[in-house]
């Protein structure tokens, strides 16, 4: 590489708004790694004029819907120029033949969602791998901002949870002899109140102040619950999926005791077994300095692109910042409105709130050298 601010990889980086994004980046001194699925000859003229803007420029044909042209182009990459630090995921297509829903084929929707979802997924993880990687081994990679629904909230600190699968046992008896069993069911009401007083507790008393200002900082959720054979049996057996939070700054050992604990406590009562095991998705907390140098870059891009005082602010959810905060990488979360329709049925961003949040993510880019040079923000 040689003296540029670092090197972008933009997918369909060669026309379009693509093409915007890569001249903007190329006039803010970075090196260019483009893709698509032209021959080079075609873009040409593309690729001529961003190399006038001085910067070198790399670029690879490639079908991102493809797992083995993905993996080409990552180390192409990683071959001309052996570092990379943004990723901006553009390139999107439309269905081949524009067809009412009714006659859409498979192999267009396949295409579409192959190009447009699950390409930049996997080339985004591809990319996050090596971005870890390099981060062991470079200090100088120094901050991530996500792309979340956060409302123009810079989210500095995270929950983590932990997924579990309960089960109650009863003895199963004839309901007309329901003095002879007992109910898995209200062995399973204990628990319920047992685990709604763990939730009580850890929100008794939050210690990360942008925690504390949320309503729920630490919800626990049982989502599922299913029991009983036959409307005329005592019910012997209750199993029951849930989610419990784990607070910033404590270990996932920590909070599965918290309900194992309070789990046991109601199994003790009458001496019957009930079982926890820790099934699903595990999300480890994090945090971010509100006053380091990426918060304080990422507060005042927004605060200038919104024309408002930007806030600093926690999430109850876990997400993948605490992935590159394992790896000792600074990380905040930005996005558009809001989580109530970005993760629910017809998820959805607004297209101008997406251009706001480009432009963010454009001036931050182009301003965190600055304030990760100054003195005056905290590492």
């Amino acid at each position: 590489m040689n003296d540029a601010v670092g090197t972008a990889l933009v997918t369909g980086g060669a026309r379009g708004i693509g093409f915007g994004i890569s001249t903007a980046l190329a006039r803010d001194g970075f090196d260019l790694a483009l893709c698509g699925q032209r021959a080079e000859e075609e873009v040409s003229e593309a690729l001529d004029s961003l190399r006038a803007l001085g910067g070198e420029v790399h670029y690879a044909p490639a079908d991102i819907s493809d797992d083995a042209a993905r993996e080409r182009l990552v180390e192409s990459v990683r071959e001309r120029f052996g570092r990379l630090d943004v990723l901006v995921n553009n390139a999107g297509v439309a269905p081949r033949e524009r067809r009412d829903m009714l006659d859409m084929t498979a192999e267009s929707f396949d295409w579409v969602l192959d190009v447009n979802l699950r390409g930049p997924f996997f080339l985004t993880q591809r990319v996050a791998n090596w971005m870890v990687e390099q981060r062991r081994a470079d200090a100088a990679f120094d901050g991530c901002v996500i792309p979340e629904p956060t409302s123009f909230d810079v989210v500095c600190a995270q929950a983590g949870t932990v997924t579990f699968t309960g089960t109650v046992h009863g003895v199963a008896a004839h309901a007309a002899e329901r003095l002879n069993g007992v109910s898995a069911i209200d062995r399973y009401m204990k628990v319920h109140a047992a685990l709604a007083e763990v939730e009580r507790a850890y929100n008794a008393d939050v210690a990360h102040p942008l925690m504390a200002a949320l309503p729920l900082p630490y919800p626990l959720v049982v989502g599922k619950i299913a029991g009983g054979e036959w409307s005329s049996s005592v019910p012997d057996r209750v199993v029951f999926e849930g989610r419990a939070p784990v607070r910033v700054g404590e270990s996932l050992d920590v909070a599965r005791a918290a309900v194992e604990d309070a789990v046991a406590a109601v199994a003790a009562q009458d001496g019957l077994p009930i079982e926890i095991a820790w099934t699903g998705g595990v999300f480890e907390s994090a945090t971010t300095p509100q006053d380091g140098a990426l918060a304080q870059c990422v507060l005042s891009a927004t605060t200038a692109q919104l024309g408002r005082p930007a806030r600093a602010a926690g999430v109850p959810w876990g997400a993948d910042m605490r992935l590159y905060a394992a790896a000792g990488v600074p990380a905040v979360m930005l996005g558009p409105p809001g989580i109530d329709v970005a993760h629910s049925v017809d998820e959805r961003v607004a297209l101008a709130d997406l251009g706001v949040c480009a432009r963010i993510l454009a001036d931050v880019i182009a301003a965190f050298p600055r304030f990760a040079a100054d003195p005056a923000y905290a590492a």
